[in-house]
């Protein structure tokens, strides 16, 4: 059997990193090159504020049930202990507002 040299492995260790960087960056390159559906795209930037948003907006342990569209359904707890939907309508700057009026 022949032994590889240290050199030989290094390189080969450095090309392998090498590759590792190059498909990361044309991946990224690919989803930011997106208009509408990119991780760096403005809807998505929005629509992650957004998302944030919202989840401050719930007191305790606030979770993200549903996205769909413009509108985002977050529950958290209520005094029991029990799961509480709440749906939150984005605007375009970014922010939530509350689309459930309760009338008690």
């Amino acid at each position: 059997m022949v032994e590889i040299s240290k050199k030989v492995k290094q390189q080969r260790a450095y090309a392998v990193v090498a590759l590792i960087f190059l498909v990361i960056g044309a991946g990224i390159f690919v989803n930011s090159a997106s208009k509408k559906e990119g991780a760096f795209s403005d809807e998505a930037k929005l629509l992650r504020k957004c998302k944030r948003d919202a989840k401050n907006q719930i007191a305790r342990k606030p979770k993200i049930e549903s996205v769909y569209g413009r509108e985002i359904v977050v529950s958290g707890l209520n005094a029991f202990g029990m799961r509480m939907p709440m749906t939150f309508q984005c605007t375009k700057s970014g922010y939530a507002n509350s689309v459930d009026q309760y009338n008690y």
